[in-house]
């Protein structure tokens, strides 16, 4: 796994297998980052290894 920081926030995470079975990797998209446990208002995953996309929007939300 290796992750993108700008600015104090998560903006990416990718997931990536060692033995490359299946090939591609893993993407989750934080748009407008991640910072201090707060959601993004949308986040987007890309499934490399079984061809699938799903994006994640985020209505209403509160620390636990």
């Amino acid at each position: 796994m290796t992750e993108v920081w700008q600015g104090g926030a998560l903006l990416e995470r990718r997931f990536e297998r060692k033995d490359g079975k299946p090939g591609g990797e893993i993407v989750v998209t934080y748009e407008g980052g991640m910072k201090d446990g707060a959601l993004p208002s949308r986040l987007r995953l890309v499934n490399g290894w079984f061809g699938y996309e799903i994006a994640v929007e985020t209505l209403q939300w509160q620390p636990l």
